[in-house]
């Protein structure tokens, strides 16, 4: 019932009973009964209730209150009706639908016990209107936003979203934490919606966004970018309750578009078009993990840093998901892992992905054909080793920890791999800049689009002279020599790899020693 108001039947005359039925019903019930509370301690108040409000007070020290101050039935009445609105407004999608503004002056009436009488016609009236005007409520988000950010810096510009947004007063810090203002935030959970609705996707709950926030000061990760909703943003928060917003422009012009239908002369031309060009600037992913799977993640418990423990069965994606985190089941819902993970999960419900095998193309590299490269690059403890790609750490966890430099695309690689004590580049290995060459280099680059002899070219830019670089190639590259100065030697067709990642490719090892080096492993 989160898309429709189907509280009640508006559409025929036939008696249905409906949950707003059970609601007033419930509601009439518990109004009668505290009538009747009230009438009662006005009429004997003197003679009996008084004891206990006494007793009570110098028992417990629970203040003077008198009965009829306390059973006052206009308050009494006025938390029932909040309640009962309360709990309305959470069977329909209407809350969330609200921009921030009304959203705030929501929950202001219901905590201060402000709502209108819950009665059936002005229940129905309401969930009418509010319901009506959802497809309104998006453009006033948008609008919402804008005003919301902050006027003290000439960063934001004042006719149109840019790429660069400040928003103010997140909060203050105080002698036991960061207290968080979560009407503020409430603005950046809408910048969340209303990208989400771009990209065809649910976002979750205001209180979701809000936790991920106040983690990010909780763990002491002020001053560094995050990114949000598959890179279509990014947030950094500062210990003043500042925080700096950077939109992708491929959602930035969407935003002006849509002020531009409320302030049609206000906004120019040129900032609510498509950009022609995007370069240097990373692609949004638009593959999502499933609704569910975020679900199970953000209700888990981290254990000791390395495990996560469930309270309830989980999705079987839940499963795959945690098993390509490099996490093993040890109990029924207890999952361990060799690295801290709370961070980890905190990414992934950020970003709502995984790394996805469409943009990035990574499919994880069996152990077995692992051990088989690793063996092949001829190691030692003075070799300074590469591994580009390095996805999970399939490859670089048979890698010396103290001389390996793992390169990936990915954050949340990147992270994984930090928290296993590796040396992490959160760089595009084809265009990074390293910061010398290498002895070794081991590498399962991805294939598409010609990437395999791109990554395999930047890699043989970086060996050196005398050095070794084995790699996992297309099999249609075998018997291939591409460098002259360079001896080339390969294995065997391995058929079917990386099934367990949901493909299965013929693949051949290449085994290249750059000019001046031996080859001591019989290939």
């Amino acid at each position: 019932m989160k898309d429709t108001p189907d509280l009640y039947d508006q559409h025929t005359d036939i008696a249905v009973y409906t949950p707003l039925d059970s609601l007033i019903s419930e509601y009439q019930t518990k109004k009668a009964a505290i009538e009747k509370i009230s009438n009662y301690i006005a009429d004997k108040e003197g003679a009996i209730m008084q004891y206990f409000f006494e007793g009570g007070r110098v028992k417990k020290n629970a203040g003077a209150f008198s009965a009829s101050t306390f059973f006052n039935l206009e308050n009494a009445i006025g938390a029932l009706d909040a309640e009962y609105w309360s709990r309305t407004i959470k069977m329909t999608d209407v809350l969330e639908s609200m921009p921030a503004k009304l959203r705030n002056e929501w929950n202001e009436q219901i905590n201060t016990h402000q709502t209108p009488p819950f009665e059936r016609e002005t229940v129905r009236a309401t969930l009418n209107d509010l319901l009506n005007k959802r497809q309104i409520f998006f453009a006033e988000r948008v609008d919402g936003i804008f005003k919301s950010l902050s006027g003290e810096h000439v960063t934001n510009q004042p006719q149109a979203f840019s790429k660069r947004l400040i928003i103010g007063w997140l909060g203050t810090n105080e002698s036991w934490g960061f207290y968080m203002n979560h009407n503020r935030v409430e603005y950046i959970h809408d910048l969340r919606v209303v990208i989400g609705k771009f990209m065809g996707r649910v976002i979750p709950r205001s209180n979701d966004t809000s936790k991920i926030i106040q983690r990010m000061y909780d763990n002491h990760q002020t001053g560094i970018w995050h990114e949000f909703d598959g890179r279509a943003w990014k947030l950094k928060v500062f210990k003043k309750g500042t925080a700096h917003i950077e939109i992708h422009p491929d959602m930035a012009w969407r935003l002006n578009k849509v002020l531009a239908s409320l302030y049609p002369m206000a906004i120019p031309p040129n900032v609510r078009r498509k950009p022609k060009k995007l370069a240097k600037t990373p692609p949004i992913v638009d593959t999502f993990l499933p609704d569910e799977v975020l679900s199970d993640l953000a209700g888990a418990r981290v254990c000791e840093l390395t495990d996560l423990s469930f309270y309830k069965e989980i999705d079987p994606e839940t499963e795959n998901v945690l098993c390509l985190l490099a996490g093993e089941q040890v109990a029924e819902g207890h999952w361990a892992f060799d690295y801290p993970i709370e961070e980890v999960i905190n990414e992934i419900l950020r970003t709502g992905t995984i790394p996805e095998k469409k943009s990035h193309q990574f499919y994880q590299t069996p152990e077995s054909l692992a051990e088989y490269v690793v063996d092949l690059a001829e190691i030692n403890e003075d070799h300074q080793v590469l591994e580009p790609s390095a996805g999970f750490g399939a490859i670089a966890t048979k890698l010396p920890k103290e001389n390996t430099l793992c390169i990936d695309i990915n954050s949340l690689h990147c992270k994984i791999l930090e928290k296993k004590g590796y040396k992490t580049l959160h760089k595009d290995f084809l265009t990074a800049d390293l910061p010398h060459s290498f002895d070794r280099i081991v590498l399962n680059p991805p294939y598409a689009k010609g990437q395999a002899l791109d990554h395999l070219t930047k890699a043989h830019s970086v060996l050196k002279e005398g050095g070794k670089l084995v790699a996992i190639l297309p099999a249609s590259m075998k018997d291939k020599e591409f460098f002259d100065d360079s001896d080339h030697f390969w294995s065997e067709t391995l058929e079917k790899q990386f099934v367990e990642a949901g493909t299965g490719v013929n693949v051949a090892v290449l085994e290249l020693i750059k000019a001046g080096g031996e080859r001591h492993v019989n290939g």
